[in-house]
């Protein structure tokens, strides 16, 4: 079957003959065409077309003779039809439309992808020792790379250490905003600068400490600002968590709103948040039972559809486990998805988990630290960076330690930890905020 379909690829030779010698009479349109060297079918073409990039890149002339010497050089000229065949690109021809046989040259060399894709998807799916979620998500990633080619997305390109740094240098130079995403909480930002593309970032916390609420209120900030998020709950509903939203932006006490106990000014601001809520590109999933592939399956169609920015799991030890595998394991597995998913949509994923009550003595807390972390050893490795979110206020109210909470920066793989950050936090609401250090103010 492989060879039928090799055989019968799509293409147009004519259109790649036509764009090469239109590129041999006008070789500054080098400049304007953008063809990549894989897609022209006929190996000649390839080879030609390889060929004059190299000498322009290298300040060459490119012509007829220097052409021929250089594919002479590297022993395939006669294969692809000597000096006669390149000759005969130009012959008589005079090179007009070269924009249309660049489109026509790139169309006929997706649909040889397409072709290539849907058999590799096929041999892949029949596989007998593929599983059926395993032949979807290979479908999917197969199909988001040909869209990312269809729509001119580079892959794979190689730069040199040099070309990096001078780009960095160029940004400090003009003052180019930074790529994080910031948390707005100022403190955090600080000492994170925020969270950069292509990072695992596990947020762990202790039941009643504020583990979703910190998730909650990233997000709620990012949508704000306009960037679209993704948000998995594999614990809480959508409903639920929309009415924690509404108390967070209206400053509505949240039992108020459960309760239905609301009037007066009060009715005015939910109405006013709604509407808010309404206009953000926030997305809530509340399917449970996701295995950690298959959120990275669903990711994968928010980033294609809405082009999410950051994405937030809560939490990882409600995603769903292969029974009869140790959970440290199937945890340092979904780990390194959601990093890989980090650096394959170029976005910051944030994995909330539950820490272990062990960590707490007597009713006496402290605070967390990695080992805290539930099966923590792997999760501790794959993750770039490792938050705490401590409140020492759940565990009895004193005027110390009352709407306080403590964000603890237990690892950064590029700045200091640890790190500890006062912040606000208004239990009323669910909310955390910035806090005036000089008078201990919320913001």
């Amino acid at each position: 079957m492989d060879k039928l379909l090799e055989a019968g690829l799509p293409s147009d030779p004519e259109a790649e003959h036509c764009l090469l010698g239109t590129l041999l009479l006008r070789p500054s349109l080098l400049d304007e065409i953008d063809v990549a060297i894989p897609e022209f079918y006929q190996r000649s073409c390839r080879l030609l077309y390889e060929a004059m990039l190299d000498l322009k890149a290298e300040g060459q002339p490119v012509e007829f003779h220097p052409l021929r010497a250089l594919l002479a050089d590297r022993g395939v000229l006669e294969s692809i039809g000597g000096a006669t065949w390149i000759a005969s690109l130009i012959d008589g021809f005079a090179g007009v439309g070269e924009k249309w046989y660049a489109e026509r040259i790139r169309s006929k060399y997706l649909q040889r992808r397409t072709v290539q894709i849907g058999n590799a998807i096929m041999s892949n799916a029949m596989d007998p020792e593929s599983t059926g979620a395993e032949a979807v998500e290979f479908a999917e990633k197969a199909i988001a790379g040909l869209t990312d080619e269809s729509q001119g997305v580079k892959t794979g390109e190689i730069r040199s250490l040099g070309d990096v740094a001078l780009d960095q240098i160029n940004a400090i130079k003009t003052g180019k905003p930074l790529d994080a995403i910031d948390s707005g909480l100022a403190e955090l930002d600080r000492v994170m600068i925020g969270f950069e593309p292509e990072t695992l970032t596990v947020v762990g916390a202790r039941t009643g400490n504020g583990k979703t609420a910190f998730g909650l209120a990233l997000a709620l900030h990012c949508a704000i600002q306009g960037r679209p998020v993704a948000f998995f709950s594999l614990e809480m509903s959508t409903v639920t968590l929309s009415q924690r939203l509404l108390s967070m932006r209206a400053g509505v006490p949240l039992q108020a709103i459960r309760y239905r106990k609301v009037f007066g000014e009060d009715l005015e601001k939910l109405a006013h948040a709604q509407r808010e809520l309404n206009c953000i590109p926030l997305h809530i999933d509340d399917t449970r039972g996701l295995t950690a592939s298959q959120v990275c399956a669903r990711l994968r169609r928010y980033k294609q559809q809405q082009g999410t920015e950051i994405t937030i799991v809560d939490f990882l030890t409600r995603l769903k486990f292969n029974s009869k595998r140790d959970l440290r394991h199937e945890l340092g597995d979904a780990a390194k998805a959601f990093k890989d998913a980090s650096g394959e949509f170029n976005i910051p994923v944030i994995a909330l988990s539950q820490l272990s009550r062990a960590s707490v003595k007597e009713g006496k807390p402290r605070y967390p630290q990695l080992s805290d972390l539930r099966e923590s050893g792997n999760l501790e490795e794959d993750a770039d960076n490792v938050l705490f979110v401590h409140r020492d206020e759940y565990y009895g109210r004193t005027d110390e330690n009352h709407g306080l909470a403590d964000v603890i920066v237990s690892k950064q793989r590029q700045g200091p930890a640890p790190e500890f950050v006062k912040v606000g936090f208004r239990s009323e609401y669910v909310r955390f905020e910035n806090l005036w250090k000089e008078r201990g103010l919320y913001e």
